[in-house]
């Protein structure tokens, strides 16, 4: 999956390096109900991160406090989606590598990603329906023009991003889906 372990590195980095720029954006702005500062208040988060699973160890999920009325804001981020257990990148990678899903490919997501069979069937389920069914893609989907077949997602939403794009097509997308780092099924 990556050429080395130190692009693993690098790339994990970059990832946790967007989330404390968008940390740091949202505290600055201060409480949006009150206008009082905003303190850091950060939890564990047990991630598994497949091929970067070491890295992932004593991770914390970036969450924020207001000092006066005590109304809590979670920044977008690139690492997680949603409430999931997985790093974003290994639900995306996984997903687009079991796009016509055949056990041979199955078994090399197993092995490359250490997630299981169902899980991924459920990931692809999620990409056409749940994922779909959100306000934020409502929001968002009129930026692909043509528009996105949802049977295709996620490998048709990649292939939207720059190829030669700085810092790199998945970095590009998982930036795309900060927004559902913060969503809980079915919204």
């Amino acid at each position: 999956m990556f050429a080395s372990a130190e692009a693993g590195r690098v790339f994990f980095q970059l990832l946790l390096k967007i989330d404390r720029a968008e940390c740091d954006r949202v505290q600055a702005l201060g409480c949006p109900d009150c206008g009082s500062p905003l303190d850091r208040g950060d939890h564990e988060r047990k991630l598994r991160a497949g091929p970067l699973q070491h890295l992932a160890v004593g991770l914390r999920r970036a969450n924020l406090c207001c000092r006066h009325c005590r109304h809590r804001r979670l920044p977008e981020s690139a690492v997680f989606l949603g409430r999931r257990v997985y790093a974003g990148f290994v639900v995306v990678l996984a997903s687009i590598l079991a796009s016509g899903l055949t056990p041979r490919r199955l078994a090399r997501v197993q092995t490359s990603l250490g997630v299981s069979a169902q899980t991924v069937r459920r990931w692809q389920r999620w990409w056409k329906t749940g994922f779909v069914a959100t306000a934020a893609w409502a929001r968002r989907r009129g930026d692909f023009l043509p528009p996105l077949d949802p049977v295709a997602l996620p490998t048709a939403l990649m292939a939207r991003f720059k190829r030669d794009a700085h810092p790199g097509r998945l970095v590009l997308m998982l930036q795309f889906l900060a927004p559902w780092s913060n969503l809980r099924e079915g919204r």
